[in-house]
This record gives structure tokens, sequence and C-alpha cells, in this order.
């Protein structure tokens, strides 16, 4: 269940992030997938043009009769949004494992993942990636960063069927990832995520297939340690990396149902690459 927030994260890794998790009766959103910086990353590879996408507000809950299309949304940024920085290329979003630089690309079978803006500076800034998969969905998710450490900000997706799911953060402690001088073997955290939106829930009535906007607020617990650290071959080359693993739990609760789902994501983060990096076919960081 952890994939419905962390689409993003996991196309990347970019796991737990491109896949979507299916739940009783409807298509959930990710969790999975909430605020980095260091030293300048060596790089190589393809450049792809950047991908734009809207982000979208949490909205009130208003029921709609089965039809194809999409959810009601309004524009919005965070509260507290960074302002504009003026070295997009350095800023609290660095981390040497998860380089997330403005125009930085990485490229899978399935996917395209590109940083299409970083504001802030070197303390705290505001990562947004856009996920194009081979579907023909769009998810834009935004990654708050501070002193390195990266967490979950706020995310929508634009499915190919016309439909749209949003995922806002509500409250978040911890860090997804903590800045890559913590990240030695047996380092050891935690995070606690609340998300609040809608997504698209599929639905038959007398025999015509529509959709119908679900509104979701789900807690994700994490519990995280990096397990093991190797020298990694992949595709577009030789890496130091990090196998962090992060248990836990999910706490969903749709249109008022509530349930809980164990959840184990393992992922691996590349020194100078970035997360799952034997999916990466071509990158590119600036």
């Amino acid at each position: 269940m952890q994939k419905r927030r962390m689409i993003g994260f996991l196309l990347l890794g970019l796991s737990t992030m491109a896949a979507l998790c299916g739940v009783p009766a409807a298509f959930q959103p990710p969790p999975p997938p909430t605020v980095t910086q260091s030293s300048p990353i060596p790089v190589s590879n393809t450049t792809t043009p950047a991908v734009v996408a809207t982000v979208v507000a949490q909205t009130p809950f208003t029921a709609l009769p089965p039809t194809n299309t999409p959810l009601p949304t309004t524009t919005l940024g965070p509260t507290n949004t960074p302002a504009p920085t003026a070295d997009p290329l350095h800023t609290a979003c660095d981390n040497p494992y998860w380089p997330l630089r403005q125009g930085a690309i990485w490229k899978g079978k399935t996917y395209t993942a590109t940083v299409t803006s970083v504001t802030g500076d070197a303390n705290q800034a505001l990562a947004t990636v856009v996920y194009q998969t081979s579907t023909g969905d769009v998810n834009q998710t935004q990654y708050a960063c501070e002193q390195g450490q990266i967490g979950f900000g706020d995310s929508i997706v634009a499915y190919a069927n016309g439909t749209t799911q949003t995922s806002n953060v509500v409250t978040s402690t911890g860090w997804l990832l903590l800045a890559s001088d913590k990240l030695t073997l047996g380092a050891h955290w935690a995070y606690t995520e609340t998300v609040d939106g809608f997504f698209p829930n599929k639905v038959d009535v007398n025999g015509k297939i529509g959709y119908q906007p679900a509104h979701h607020h789900d807690t994700f617990v994490r519990d995280c340690s990096v397990t093991k650290t190797e020298t990694l071959t992949v595709t577009v080359g030789v890496f130091p990396a990090i196998v962090v693993d992060c248990k836990g739990v999910d706490h969903y609760n749709t249109n008022g149902s509530p349930f809980t789902a164990a959840a184990n994501d393992e992922l691996t983060y590349a020194r100078g690459l970035g997360s799952s990096p034997d999916t990466v076919s071509s990158f590119h960081i600036p």
C-alpha cells in the first residue's frame, strides 16, 4: 500500500514510487513515493526535455455521478514555499545519494523523471519532480529538503484516462532520506507523514463504468536503517551505494472507512546517480 504515496519515488525509486497499489473496491493513491544539500556530483549521459505539470491542492469532497471526466482540483503551492534561488544546483535538496538538482533527468524502461524546479537555499529548499510513465500517466511530486535531508511534499497524478489524484501533506515528522554524511552502515531514523486528498474511484452503475472522487486521509509510519553498503555496477556505471530498509504500517481512511496494512520498503541509493539505480537506462545531472 505504501506505493500509493510513493509512485514518484519508486519510478525514480525513484519504488515504492511509479507503481500504484489497489485496495478493496477502489484504486488507492500512492503514500508513499517532507524537506537537501551537498557537494557537486559527477554526472553523465543523455538529456531529455523537461516535463511540466501543475501542482494541485486539497479540495472539498463532493460526490459525483459516474463519469470519466477529471476530478475537481485547484492550483496550490506549499504554505511556506522557499523563495527562488540563484543557484538551483546547490541547495538543501542536493543530496549526493539523490541529487535533486534543477534540470536533472533519469530515464528508465517505463518512466522519465525530471527535476523541473528547485527553490530555496542550502538550509531549506523545495524540489519538484515530474514522473512520466509509459502508460501516459504524469505524476508531479514535491520534496521538502533541509540541509541535505529529503522528505515528501504534496503530489498530484494526472492519469491517462483523464482523472486526477491528489495527496497533500497535513503533518510530517522525520525524513525519507538523511543527509549523506549520516548515511553510514547501521544508521537509523524514522518518519511519519499524514496526507489528505482525493483519488478516482472506479464504479459500475447499471453497466456504465465511470469514476467518482474518493476522499482519502492516510498516515504512513516508517522505521528506517542502512542495512548494506556496496559498490554497485549498473547499466549506467559503477557507483558506491547504500541499501535502506524501511518497515512500518500504513493507516488508510477512504471515505470514512479505515484499514491498515504492513509496509516493508527496501530502497537502493547510488551516490552520484540517485534512487533505484538498477532501473535507470540513462541520466543527466547538471
